[in-house]
């Protein structure tokens, strides 16, 4: 099959360009489900305009474009559900209407996720036009997975996974590059504190979000009087990027407030968790290698914060690293609440992953990914949690390169237009290696 020289047939990058700005203009909040109804009908009819084969499943919650037959199937899982664009007020454009200059493209889900599902859609179809211009059938089939909640609690993904068949491997759009083959795990727990009926401030609320920095939290007196405080938000994979208003709001309050059960409570978060790295907890490691791979560390985020019947609710956010037990979070955050009177309720535990890096499909990844970015291949970690968790030997891979700023769930959100540039022909390389070469890559 011939060579890949996509990049000089423009109308694919035209068109990318085109779909992307129609998906970003569908306000697909992972809550709205009417809105990601829209966006997943959306990307359908566009598979189905290209001549793929389409489903949907999971009651109406998961697309599949696919194309192609053969005894292994090749996955590329995304999602077009995207994050609130809160604060609305540190955007300069509407998060909503995709905006191109200065060589980006800027709207909510640009670089998560929604770039890269049209990305991927359009490496699928130049790889279909040429095997038609050339008169060749692919040896095995390749399917775009498409998720609705991924911001969310997963549960398209999951039902889908329950019932049909999976890929033999393939790797999520949602991350990095080079491509995660060690990715964190997840730890969502609610504690919850018991408040007193004649408290001062009878309100608090941060976090829009149980995966993004709070930017902006709030306090209420018996009063009236109001207490704010604003953050930076980012990603709470990574949390060193961002300011978490809850803390600044705990410093303001303690001000205000002096020593009460509410400011106690809020001492005790921002004690735990003001190193994101958990420093001050039991369940600190030294150690950011396990058995040989570097894993990282666990990282904590508060990221809700909501008074409600008296009590006192907060939403932690943990991204654990490859090696560790979630049953040693789970203890931990039970004993921090119960200091404080409280409880732990509400926890979801999503698995980290590893995948060996001598699979052979990873090795096309290599190859496709050396080519087209000029850059060397290796294995990584993946900070945050993606598809990759719900299947077998699915890995991270992309969109951002090696020195790009991540600005997933941030306010101003784009990618460069040479960076989908390049994932579009580095997807379409390993696409066509894998589809046409009469070979296994399990």
């Amino acid at each position: 099959m011939s060579d890949l020289n996509i990049i000089e047939k423009k109308e694919y990058i035209d068109g990318i360009l085109k779909d992307l700005s129609g998906l970003i203009g569908i306000p697909s909040v992972s809550d709205d489900r009417k809105q990601v109804k829209k966006a997943l009908d959306y990307v359908i009819e566009l598979g189905k305009s290209m001549g793929f084969e389409t489903g949907i499943f999971s009651h109406g919650r998961v697309g599949v474009i696919e194309w192609g037959t053969g005894p292994e199937t090749l996955g590329i899982l995304v999602h077009v559900d995207v994050v609130p664009p809160d604060p609305l007020e540190q955007w300069e454009i509407d998060p909503f209407e995709a905006v191109i200059r200065d060589g980006k493209i800027f709207g909510r889900g640009t670089m998560d996720d929604k770039g890269m599902v049209i990305a991927s859609l359009h490496a699928m179809k130049a790889v279909k036009d040429m095997a038609a211009e050339e008169g060749l059938a692919p040896y095995k089939k390749v399917q775009l997975i498409i998720g609705t909640q991924e911001e969310a609690e997963w549960d398209d993904m999951y039902e889908y996974v329950a019932s049909n068949p999976l890929p033999d491997y393939g790797f999520t759009p949602d991350g990095e590059f080079p491509y995660a083959n060690i990715e964190k795990g997840i730890v969502d727990i609610d504690m919850i504190f018991p408040l007193p009926d004649d408290r001062r401030v009878i309100s608090v609320e941060a976090g829009s979000a149980v995966n993004a920095i709070p930017a902006f939290a709030k306090a209420v007196f018996s009063n009236g009087k109001t207490l704010e405080a604003k953050g930076r938000t980012c990603h709470s994979c990574d949390p060193a990027k961002g300011e978490n208003a809850v803390f600044n709001l705990t410093e303001k309050l303690k001000e205000a407030e002096g020593d009460s059960e509410l400011t106690n409570i809020l001492e005790m978060i921002e004690e735990a968790f003001g190193d994101c790295y958990g420093s001050n907890l039991p369940i600190y490691k030294e150690s950011e290698y396990y058995d040989g791979e570097w894993v990282h560390r666990n990282v904590f985020s508060p990221t809700l914060v909501k008074t409600s019947d008296n009590e006192l609710r907060i939403t932690v956010d943990v991204r654990f690293a490859y090696g560790t037990e979630p049953e040693e979070i789970i203890d931990c955050m039970k004993t921090l609440a119960e200091g404080h009177g409280g409880r732990i309720e509400s926890v979801s535990v999503m698995p980290a992953v590893f995948v060996s890096r001598d699979r052979p499909f990873l090795k096309v990844f290599d190859e496709a990914y050396e080519k087209h970015s000029g850059l060397p291949y290796s294995g990584s970690v993946a900070m945050g949690g993606s598809y990759a968790k719900t299947m077998p030997n699915i890995v991270s891979w992309g969109p951002i390169f090696p020195g790009e700023e991540d600005f997933c769930h941030e306010p101003n959100e784009y990618m460069s237009i040479e960076s989908l540039e390049k994932c579009f022909m580095i997807y379409s390389e390993a696409i066509k290696k894998l589809l046409f070469e009469n070979k296994s890559f399990k």
